[in-house]
């Protein structure tokens, strides 16, 4: 397909990757990609915690849960929220985070 100009490409791209199949698509091979799950398995344990963080138990009202997973090991842990992700690398300051944070790191 040819197009005219740049913008006319871009134009196309933007609502290419607006469709929801196009989408979904996409988060599949970023999963796989990044954390070696597909998109059913993110949706599995997504319905399995209820839609809520692993950590906090609250929803992410943004965008999505993140993939929790051991840095060294790559093993999925589980999904949180935004604030429990970016907050498990700064629980040392926190004393009542750091009993929680510790339970769900060993599964409990």
């Amino acid at each position: 397909m040819a197009y005219k100009n740049r913008e006319q490409y871009l134009s196309y791209q933007r609502e290419y990757r607006r469709k929801p199949e196009q989408r979904r698509k996409w988060r599949d091979k970023f999963l796989q990609k990044t954390y070696g799950i597909s998109l059913s398995v993110y949706e599995a344990m997504f319905h399995q915690q209820r839609g809520l963080c692993a950590l906090c138990k609250k929803p992410e009202l943004k965008r999505f849960l993140s993939v929790d997973h051991d840095h060294r090991t790559k093993v999925v842990r589980g999904l949180l929220c935004v604030p429990c992700n970016h907050g498990m690398e700064r629980v040392d300051n926190v004393p009542s985070w750091n009993a929680k944070v510790k339970r769900y790191l060993r599964g409990g």
